[in-house]
């Protein structure tokens, strides 16, 4: 049972972080599938925990 900030914060530090990546990748990196990737693991994972 996570608050809704709770998750709204933690997606936004995965864009935050890929941001970063983004950047020092030089726009090298697919930063939309980088986040959906991450969005997606990031959910599977929350609800297997329930």
């Amino acid at each position: 049972d996570r608050r809704a900030k709770e998750l709204a914060n933690d997606i936004e530090g995965l864009y935050v972080l890929h941001m970063v990546r983004f950047y020092h990748s030089q726009g090298q990196l697919d930063l939309l599938e980088a986040l959906e990737k991450a969005v997606h693991t990031y959910l599977h994972g929350a609800l297997e925990k329930n």
